[in-house]
């Protein structure tokens, strides 16, 4: 099992829209991924053209 979070780019108050991304390497036994959104306080979060890939290439 692995695990990476995005802690290090915290977005607080309220910002224009940014790009962020995570990478996480995976190997050939993975079966599944497992994603999320980790927010403190009260917020809200908007997300736009929201991509997963592997290898480069989009997932669908």
């Amino acid at each position: 099992m692995a695990d990476k979070n995005s802690d290090a780019q915290a977005v607080t108050g309220t910002r224009d829209w940014i790009k962020h991304t995570i990478e996480l390497p995976l190997s050939e036994e993975v079966l599944s991924i497992g994603f999320g959104c980790k927010m403190t306080g009260n917020a809200k979060a908007w997300f736009d053209d929201f991509e997963v890939r592997i290898d480069g290439v989009v997932l669908e």
